[in-house]
């Protein structure tokens, strides 16, 4: 398996090559849609902010986000990017730094996945929250399809559907929605990591992929932003919307 510093090495490649196709990028334009919304408020947490494509839309609609990220290149790019000031290296586990009741949604897309004890972040995601805050995460799927590039990316789990519901309710959450996205991308993701055991290629997500790649690149777009409006059967992405809940009955 790979060691830490490894998958934090690939993970930093990966999104330092999608910087440059923050905007176009098929899988970041099209969840961007689905995300924005059911955003709630206008005071907003990105966490695992990335190279901050989701910080420049939020902005850009006169929201107060604060980027957080573990990785200070991630940063470092998120302000590059949206010239937002308040953006900080900080893990989930310390999330409760920043102060009981302050946000009022919390954006935490392939994020979870990535930490150990998932179940404490949920929990500080509802200790940070408004009254009526909300959380919108999103996660890969499926357990069975867990391979190379999931090791690679550093992930330590994908999730099936009653665990993700089971770990967002016991953490003293509602769930108002909750669906399959990237149904399109289940097969050739399924091939690759199943039959052929080796991650799938994506380069045509980084710069220079060519008129074909482009083309190619916005037919995608306009599928899964086509996808988004309605429920899937299955896909290659959990995505889970869900309100602090008016009875907390959750972990203590």
């Amino acid at each position: 398996m790979a060691s830490s510093a490894g998958k934090e090495k690939f993970l930093l490649v990966h999104y330092k090559k999608l910087f440059k196709n923050n905007e176009s990028d098929f899988r970041f334009s099209s969840l961007r849609k689905l995300v924005l919304r059911y955003v709630k408020g206008t005071h907003i947490l990105d966490l695992g902010c990335g190279t901050g494509h989701i910080t420049k839309t939020l902005l850009e609609q006169g929201c107060k986000v604060t980027s957080a990220d573990t990785d200070p290149e991630m940063i470092r790019l998120t302000q590059l990017y949206t010239g937002n000031k308040d953006a900080l290296v900080l893990k989930g586990e310390e999330l409760q730094k920043l102060g009981k009741n302050r946000f009022d949604t919390i954006i935490a897309l392939d994020v979870i996945e990535h930490i150990k004890n998932d179940t404490l972040v949920l929990d500080n995601m509802h200790a940070v929250l408004k009254e009526n805050g909300r959380i919108i995460i999103s996660v890969p799927c499926f357990q069975w399809l867990y391979g190379k590039r999931d090791i690679s990316m550093g992930h330590w789990r994908r999730y099936q559907w009653n665990e993700l519901s089971d770990k967002i309710t016991d953490a003293g959450f509602q769930i108002k929605t909750m669906r399959y996205w990237n149904l399109l991308g289940f097969f050739p993701y399924a091939f690759f990591e199943k039959l052929l055991h080796k991650p799938i290629n994506e380069q045509l997500r980084y710069k220079g992929r060519g008129m074909v790649g482009e083309t190619v690149n916005k037919l995608l777009a306009w599928w899964l932003s086509f996808e988004g409006l309605f429920p899937q059967p299955f896909g290659i992405t959990l995505l889970c919307v869900a309100d602090i809940a008016k009875a907390t009955n959750f972990r203590t």
